[in-house]
C-alpha cells in the first residue's frame, strides 16, 4: 500500500517543480512559460491590484471647453487611489464559498465585508494574499486574519479534493503509455486512469502543484517517449534495487492480477463502508482507488480481499479479520524459540520477550501466506533447537543488526544498543489498566492482551511517556483511563 501512495507522491513533487514547463504539446501555454505566471489555481491571478480608475481617457467635452492651451482635463476618476484590497478580497471571497460549507453565495457579501475589514486593518494583507497559490491556503490564512465568525464557519479540516480536467488528462494518458510496457493494464485503462487521475487531483489539494503544472507536463498528445511521461511510468512497473518506492506494479504487469477485478468491487464495498473519514486508510473509501490496490497491489493479500468480498457492509468486525493470515500451528514453536534466541542476542528485550513472541507468531504466519516461508521448513524447531541454526540465526541477525552508516539497520538494532526507550513495569501496570477498557472491535482490541500491550508500550515512542504514566495511575476503572486521553 506504501509504495502505490509513494511512488505518485513523489511524481507530484515532479510536478511541483515544473521540470518540463517548456513542453509545447502539453497545451499549457507553450515554450518558455514560466510555471510560476499562473500560480493561482481557483481565483484569479494572485496579488494583482484592482484595475479601475487607473488612467481612464480623457475627457474631451471638457478639453474644448477649457480652450485649445488648457490641455485635456483627466478623468475625474483618476485622482482615486487604486483600492489594495480589492482584487485580494474577490479572490478570498470566491475561493470561501468554493470551499466552506459553511458560507453560500448569498453569504458573498458577508465575507466582503469580513475581508474588506482584515485587509483595511493590516497593510501586509494584500501582499500576503498575492503570495498565496491555492484556494486552500488562501482560506487557511483567512482563518488566522479574518475576524468575525469566519473560522468556526469554515473549521480546518482534511484538504478539499476536486476534479480537475487537467487531472483526468494527466491520468489518461499515463494509463495509456503505461499499457505498452505492462499488458495487463489493457483491461483496466478507465480504472488506472481514474486513479492516476485522482492521486494528480490530491497533489493539487494539497499544494504539490497547480493545473497549469500539469497542463504544460502531459497533455492528450504528449508522446509517450517524452522524459517526463516516459520516467513516470518506468518508475510504476521497473522495480530498481536502489530505490525502494518504485516498481510497484512489476508483479502485476508480469503475472495479472493479484485478484480478480468482480471481487475487488464487492470487497471494496465493505472496506468503503467501514472504514472511518478521515482516518490513516480514509483513501480506500474511494472505490477505485480500493479496487485498484487489491488489483494490483501483493499487499493487502488475496485472500483477505475474497475473504472481505463475502461480508456485507455492516460485517466490519469480520472485515479486519480477514485479512490476519492464516494460523499456522508451526508458527508458534519457532516463534517462540525464536524470540529466545532473539533475547540471548539482545538482552534488551528479555522482559518483553513474551510479546516479541506475539509478534513473531504474526510474521511467521504472514510468510507462509505470502510464500515465502514453508511450515515443512519450520515444522521440526523445538524450545532447545540451537540457537545458530540458520533457521534461527538468520532471522536474529536481521532483527538485531546494528544501525550503521547509511542504514537504519534491524528494527531492533537501536534498542540492542540503547535499551528499552520505557520502563516495562510502568508497561505492566499501564496495560492492566487499559486492556479491559479497550472494545473488542476497536482499531487498538490487539492492546487488550496484556503481553502485546506491554511490548508496544516498551518499545515504541511514538505514544508519549505522559500517557502512559497516567495510565499506570489510573486504577480506578475505565472512565478514569478514559481521562488520560
Amino acid at each position: 500500500m506504501g509504495r502505490v501512495t509513494t511512488r505518485l507522491a513523489l511524481a507530484a513533487l515532479a510536478l511541483a517543480a515544473g521540470c518540463t514547463a517548456d513542453n509545447e504539446d502539453a497545451g499549457g501555454g507553450g515554450a518558455g512559460a514560466d510555471p510560476d505566471a499562473s500560480a493561482s489555481v481557483d481565483g484569479g491571478a494572485g496579488g494583482e491590484g484592482g484595475a479601475g480608475g487607473a488612467g481612464g481617457a480623457p475627457n474631451d467635452a471638457a478639453a474644448g471647453d477649457a480652450g485649445a492651451d488648457a490641455g485635456p482635463v483627466p478623468d475625474a476618476d483618476a485622482s482615486l487611489p487604486e483600492d489594495p484590497c480589492a482584487a485580494p478580497c474577490a479572490r478570498f471571497v470566491g475561493c470561501a464559498v468554493d470551499l466552506c460549507d459553511g458560507f453560500e453565495d448569498p453569504d458573498r457579501g458577508t465575507l466582503e465585508g469580513l475581508c474588506q475589514a482584515a485587509c483595511g486593518a493590516n497593510a501586509s494583507f494584500p501582499v500576503v494574499v498575492g503570495g498565496i497559490e491555492t484556494c486552500e491556503d488562501l482560506v487557511a490564512y483567512g482563518r488566522q486574519a479574518v475576524a468575525g465568525d469566519f473560522a468556526q464557519r469554515c473549521p480546518a479540516g482534511p484538504p478539499v479534493v476536486r476534479q480537475h480536467p487537467e487531472c483526468a488528462v494527466f491520468g489518461r494518458r499515463i494509463a495509456e503509455c503505461l499499457v505498452d510496457a505492462c499488458a495487463p493494464v489493457g483491461d483496466h485503462v478507465d480504472l488506472f486512469s481514474a486513479v492516476t487521475a485522482d492521486f494528480c487531483d490530491q497533489a493539487i489539494a494539497q499544494g504539490a502543484t497547480n493545473p497549469e503544472q500539469i497542463a504544460q507536463l502531459v497533455g492528450p498528445n504528449t508522446p509517450c517517449d517524452h522524459p517526463y511521461l516516459a520516467q513516470v511510468v518506468r518508475e510504476q512497473y521497473v522495480d530498481s534495487p536502489e530505490n525502494a518506492n518504485d516498481g510497484y506494479l512489476a508483479g502485476f504487469c508480469a503475472n495479472g492480477p493479484y485478484t480478480p477485478l468482480e471481487t475487488c468491487r464487492e470487497a471494496c464495498r465493505v472496506v468503503g463502508a467501514c472504514i472511518e473519514p478521515g482516518s490513516e486508510n480514509d483513501v480506500l473509501r474511494n472505490p477505485d482507488r480500493c479496487a485498484h490496490l487489491c488489483l494490483a497491489a501483493s499487499n493487502p493479500p488475496a485472500y483477505g480481499w475474497a475473504c472481505t468480498a463475502e461480508l456485507e457492509p455492516n460485517q466490519c468486525a469480520q472485515f479486519g479479520a480477514c485479512f490476519a493470515p492464516p494460523a499456522v500451528p508451526a508458527c508458534e514453536p519457532y516463534a517462540a524459540r525464536l524470540a529466545a534466541c532473539t533475547a540471548a542476542t539482545c538482552e534488551a528485550v528479555a522482559p518483553v520477550a513474551a510479546g516479541l513472541t506475539g509478534q513473531l507468531v504474526n510474521y511467521c504466519n504472514g510468510e507462509v501466506a505470502a510464500g515465502r516461508l514453508t511450515a515443512e521448513l519450520i515444522a521440526d524447531v523445538a524450545p532447545d533447537t540451537d540457537c545458530a541454526d540458520p533457521r534461527l540465526a538468520t532471522p536474529v541477525a536481521a532483527l538485531t543488526a546494528p544501525p550503521a552508516q547509511g542504514a537504519e539497520g534491524g528494527p531492533l538494532g537501536a534498542i540492542c544498543r540503547e535499551g528499552l526507550p520505557r520502563d516495562p513495569s510502568l508497561c505492566t501496570g499501564a496495560c492492566e489498566n487499559v486492556g479491559p477498557c479497550i472494545p473488542e472491535n476497536d482499531d487498538s482490541a490487539a492492546l487488550r492482551d496484556l503481553e502485546t500491550c506491554r511490548w508496544f508500550c516498551a518499545t515504541t515512542v511514538e505514544v508519549p511517556d505522559a500517557l502512559w504514566q497516567c495510565l499506570d495511575r489510573a486504577d480506578g476503572g475505565c472512565a478514569q483511563v478514559g481521562t488520560c486521553f
